[in-house]
């Protein structure tokens, strides 16, 4: 069991500085291109701006489901890749379809997972929403 809180808090610890290092980048490009963006129509701005956003934070999701799949591989807890990118991604959806399951000695994990996953959906909503203030802020 400890070595299932171990292996959970360093990855969720781990994911959620991957999560927050693409927030930053994503940040920084919104700010690079802030002047660009406000020369924009208003509707060019904003679905420009959080097709862009939203597309890197997707992409920054993806890795993190997919260093839970690694991590979960790398124990053996699952025969192949797959089926562990599968339940990691099932899992930190929240989904949990059920169809495929953690053995007894590892399913504390799920529970790590389904959380990463909820915190950093929070936190990229969050996200999301502050780039729509900033350019509703921006002169129109």
């Amino acid at each position: 069991m400890i070595i299932q809180l171990l292996i959970g808090i360093a990855m969720t610890a781990l994911t959620i500085i991957i999560g927050s290092l693409i927030i930053v980048y994503c940040s920084e490009r919104l700010q690079k291109h802030r002047n660009w963006l406000s020369d924009q129509h208003l509707l060019v701005r904003h679905v420009t701006a959080l097709t862009l956003m939203t597309t890197w934070l997707v992409v920054g999701l993806l890795v993190v489901m997919i260093l839970w799949a690694l991590a979960l591989y790398g124990l053996g807890i699952f025969a192949d890749f797959e089926a562990s990118l599968y339940f990691s991604m099932i899992s930190f959806t929240t989904l949990g379809f059920g169809d495929v399951i953690l053995p007894d000695n590892w399913r504390l994990l799920s529970g790590f997972i389904a959380t990463d996953g909820f915190i950093l959906f929070g936190l990229n909503t969050a996200f999301l929403f502050e780039v729509l203030r900033r350019l509703r802020e921006e002169p129109r």
